[in-house]
This record gives structure tokens, C-alpha cells and sequence, in this order.
């Protein structure tokens, strides 16, 4: 016992005492024989001593961070001198994942490291990180800008790197997307928290003029001497953009002895008429057939070209088109002949099909001037496909109304 301090003699509690921090009960005095407050560990002390703690002081080792993009991720790592863990703490446009933190948009973000202390070491004073955060560069690949005019809403197309991007696009400052011929300003910005990014650009909707059909004579009428017939293969281009539905090819400049095999005569022209579509840049070769009784090639026909609407087929005299020709058929250089015997005046229809089942009408009707009538298949313009370019071929003939 010895004085320690206070009005009587104490005895010491030394460092390592079992004493110290004993106390197990929450009654305890708070203050000491001294006058010293208690507890000052973490528990009272057994007896009149309370031993007098000193607490260390600890700090932070926390490096700043520099201004990040959104799509990056920063490993958190800060130290305390008393070796005790740190804690994290976040505001802003980021969360912290463990030790990672992942951003979720734009802005300024703030990490705040923290120590709390225990029994020896006091709280280590609290260290902030502040940052910007920008968002990621992201580009935009304008398309569709020329586009023709048809009435309805003529939108941009929009492609974004890195792909799946959202992209808000206007017109002249608005997001209806314009359907009337005229020029427009487009800007298309990317609309996500982790990107950035712009294009601008100019669409144009205009009333397309599409191209008229041309053609091309491969060869002048040559006569086969096997059929009897003079033969010339016109080939039709279509150079626009725009599918072309149908073509009229009239023929003028014949001498009266010169009859087209193959053509109807419409208003005394004759006229062959090509009822299936031709692309954008693509060609059909048309064969034309003449018949002249003398066999004299000396004729130059005029070919004159028009893209049509294919005409309605001619009505048929008996419903059901029952009324069927019989046919000769034969098959000579690749086409087929077909032969039928025919009343003068009448006029008649053919119809063709691949399988027997479903048949297609030709626009070419044939009127008798005799009792005998010749037609052949050697594909276009008559049919779709040279008939042996097909499995099999059938025909059919029947008489329709004047």
C-alpha cells in the first residue's frame, strides 16, 4: 500500500494483473479511490485501483485516386498504422463491390477510409478520396440517309460501338420521324449512364424518278431453217432502283408479210408482253419469233419499250376453260412446238404449268387467220423458264371471247 494519489493509500495494480479489467458485474463504482473514472479498458478494474490506460493514436495511408471513366472498376486498398482493417464508405455514381468499385454513371464520387480503433488504439482520423467520373466515348454509324419518297415515315438506321447501345434520334430537333420529300437534320446521341456519343448528319427523302427499261438487240432476225422461222433475242435492262412489275415490247416497222409468232396485236402493234418482276439491275432476254411466207430477211424491226402493270387475262368462253385443244407437241433446239388445228377468226389462250396442278396464263393470245396455229415455248418473254430448264412442262389451249 502506498499513496497512489487521493485521500488514503492504494495498492497498484500492476501490468499484467489479473485484476485488471475484471470486474464482471455492470455494478460497479465509476470512480476510483483517486478519483480516477472507471472503467478505463473494457471492463472495471477489482479493487480501489483503476489502472490508467494511455491510448495510442493510429492514421490512414490512403492514396488519392484519379478521375476515372464509367466503365472502369478501381481496387479499393488503404493501410493503418495500428495494422487494424479499414473500413470503406462511398457517395456518388459508384458502389462498392468487397474491395472493387464499379461505377453507374457520371459525376463525382467521394470514398471515405475509416479506422474505428479498440481498447489501445483511438480512431484514426477519416481520409476522403474525391474523383470525377466521365462517361466512356462511344460512336454512332449513320445509315439509310437517301431515301425515296413513298408516304410513309422514312427512318435513319443506327449502330452503335460498342454494339446494343441506346441512341435517341431527331430530325430537326424532334423525334417524329419525317415522311415528307425534304432535307433534314439528323442527330443521333447515345443514351446510357456508362457511354457517350454523337453523329450528325443530313437525310434526304425525295420523289424517286425510276429509270425506264432499256434494251439491247443481241442479234437481228435470223432465220432457222429447221422451223421456218426468223428469231431475234432482245435483252430488257432494269438500271433503277425500283423493281420494274411488267414490260409491253411493241413492235413496229414490219412489212404486211411479216407476222410476230409470239405476239398479241393491240391496237394493230404487235405486243409481247413480260408479266413477271426484273430486279433492280437485272436483265431478262426476250426471244422474238417472225414468220415471213418468202423466208426474206430483209426487214429491221422497231423496238419500242414500256414498264406496265401486266393486263387482267383475257375472259375465257366457257367457264372452267374446259374446252380444251387437243396439241401436237415436239420438242426441237431446246424449245417446245406446239401445233393445234384452229378456226379462222377465233382467237385462243394458253396456259402452262410444271407439275399439271397449278397453271399459269400467258399474256400472248393467238388469233387464227387459218386452220392451223404454231406457238412455242422457248421461255421468256412467253413463260418463266426455258421448258427444259423445268422437270416436266404442261400446256393447255382453249378458245376465249373476241
Amino acid at each position: 500500500m502506498r499513496n497512489n494519489g487521493g485521500k488514503t493509500s492504494t495498492h497498484a495494480l500492476l501490468t499484467g494483473s489479473p485484476a485488471i479489467n475484471g470486474v464482471t458485474s455492470s455494478n460497479f463504482v465509476t470512480i476510483d479511490q483517486r478519483g480516477i473514472q472507471r472503467p478505463q479498458g473494457s471492463a472495471a478494474d477489482i479493487g480501489a485501483f483503476e489502472l490508467e490506460v494511455t491510448m495510442l493514436n493510429q492514421t490512414i495511408a490512403f492514396a488519392g485516386i484519379a478521375d476515372q471513366v464509367a466503365t472502369a472498376t478501381v481496387t479499393l486498398s488503404a493501410t493503418a498504422s495500428s495494422g487494424l482493417p479499414v473500413s470503406f464508405a462511398v457517395t456518388g455514381p459508384a458502389v462498392l463491390e468487397g474491395s472493387i468499385l464499379r461505377f453507374t454513371g457520371a459525376g463525382q464520387v467521394s470514398v471515405t477510409a475509416t479506422q474505428a480503433g479498440d481498447a489501445t488504439w483511438t480512431a484514426a482520423p477519416a481520409v476522403t478520396r474525391t474523383f470525377n467520373v466521365t462517361r466512356a466515348n462511344a460512336s454512332v454509324t449513320l445509315s439509310g440517309l437517301q431515301r425515296s419518297f413513298d408516304g410513309t415515315a422514312q427512318p435513319v438506321s443506327a449502330v452503335t460501338n460498342p454494339a446494343g447501345l441506346n441512341v435517341v434520334i431527331t430530325y430537326d430537333g424532334s423525334t417524329t420521324v419525317p415522311s415528307a420529300v425534304g432535307n433534314y437534320s439528323v442527330v443521333a446521341t447515345i443514351d446510357e449512364p456508362l457511354y457517350q456519343g454523337s453523329a450528325t448528319a443530313t437525310l434526304v427523302i425525295e420523289v424517286q424518278v425510276s429509270a425506264e427499261p432499256t434494251i439491247e438487240i443481241e442479234f437481228d432476225p435470223t432465220l432457222d431453217i429447221q422451223s421456218g422461222l426468223f428469231q431475234s433475242l432482245v435483252v430488257v435492262k432494269n438500271p433503277s432502283e425500283r423493281p420494274i412489275t411488267g414490260i409491253a415490247l411493241r413492235i413496229r416497222g414490219l412489212p404486211d408479210d411479216v407476222q410476230v409468232y409470239n405476239a398479241s396485236i393491240e391496237d394493230g402493234i404487235p405486243t409481247i408482253y413480260w408479266s413477271f418482276t426484273i430486279p433492280p439491275g437485272e436483265n431478262v432476254q426476250l426471244t422474238v419469233y417472225y414468220f415471213r411466207p418468202n423466208r426474206n430477211p430483209d426487214f429491221n424491226p422497231i423496238y419500242e419499250l414500256e414498264s406496265i402493270t401486266p393486263p387482267p387475262p383475257a375472259s375465257v368462253s366457257d367457264e372452267g376453260n374446259t374446252d380444251y385443244i387437243d396439241l401436237t407437241v415436239r420438242v426441237w433446239n431446246g424449245s417446245v412446238v406446239l401445233d393445234w388445228f384452229a378456226t379462222p377468226g377465233q382467237s385462243y389462250a394458253m396456259e402452262y404449268s410444271n407439275d399439271g396442278r397449278n397453271w399459269t396464263r400467258i399474256q400472248t393470245t393467238f388469233k387464227a387467220v387459218g386452220n392451223q396455229l404454231r406457238w412455242i415455248d422457248s421461255g421468256p418473254p412467253q413463260t418463266s423458264a426455258r421448258p427444259l430448264d423445268s422437270e416436266s412442262r404442261f400446256y393447255r389451249v382453249y378458245r376465249i371471247n373476241p
